[in-house]
């Protein structure tokens, strides 16, 4: 059982379901933003420095992020996956990259679990460029 203490004038079932949980799911994504990308890592002793710092780490978070919603249009599983989660599952994999003129080859290993997430991804963006 919660009790929800408070001066405003609101039903409390109301208040709690409304506020505090959308700041609890802001607070979520904060988190994130900091475990996923170690943004909390602002270490130089200039503002600019760590403002750029951090400016580069939300950039990653922002796309990691939409990585994630296009893995979850392919597989749903990937729809609740933490970052790093996501980095190891979809980013950290050895493949071989070839190039030549017209395209680039990626080829994953036999054993790769993720294979057909991957590949989905990729023909998502392909279809987004053109």
């Amino acid at each position: 059982m919660r009790f929800v203490v408070t001066t405003l004038h609101k039903q409390a079932r109301r208040l709690y379901g409304d506020d505090d949980c959308q700041r609890g799911q802001a607070e979520n994504y904060i988190k994130e933003l900091k475990c996923g990308t170690q943004a909390d890592r602002l270490s130089c002793g200039r503002f600019e420095v760590n403002a750029f710092r951090l400016l580069l780490h939300s950039f990653a978070y922002s796309l990691l992020w939409s990585l994630r919603q296009r893995a979850a249009t392919v597989d749903k599983t990937w729809r609740t996956v933490s970052i790093p989660r996501l980095r190891e599952g979809l980013l950290k994999v050895a493949t071989c990259v070839s190039t030549s003129v017209r395209r680039i080859h990626i080829q994953c290993a036999q054993s790769y679990i993720h294979k057909a997430t991957f590949h989905g991804i990729m023909q998502q963006l392909h279809q987004a460029i053109g």
